[in-house]
């Protein structure tokens, strides 16, 4: 915390509908539609440097063409890509 690693946290990947995610605002009902499968989205314990790793994370479809991918630890979402 505080700009320093943290070790021990687990890191979940979820996809949304938009490239943008809030946390407190719901897609509208044709963006909400939209959806990516995944698997393998629950990280490794973070190491000393704060990283966490996933192994085989993988998009097994998409009803869309593209598919927004965010990372989350303890319910804040941390990264996007």
């Amino acid at each position: 915390m505080e700009g320093k690693p943290v070790e021990g946290k687990i890191v979940v990947a979820f996809t949304w509908p938009e490239p943008h995610f809030s946390g407190d605002e719901t897609p509208n009902l044709i963006e909400a539609h939209k959806m990516g499968w995944l698997t393998g989205d629950t990280s490794e314990k973070s190491d000393e440097n704060g990283i966490a790793r996933f192994k085989k994370l993988t998009i097994l479809g998409s009803n869309s063409k593209f598919v927004y991918i965010f990372f989350t630890c303890d319910g804040v979402t941390i990264s996007s890509w």
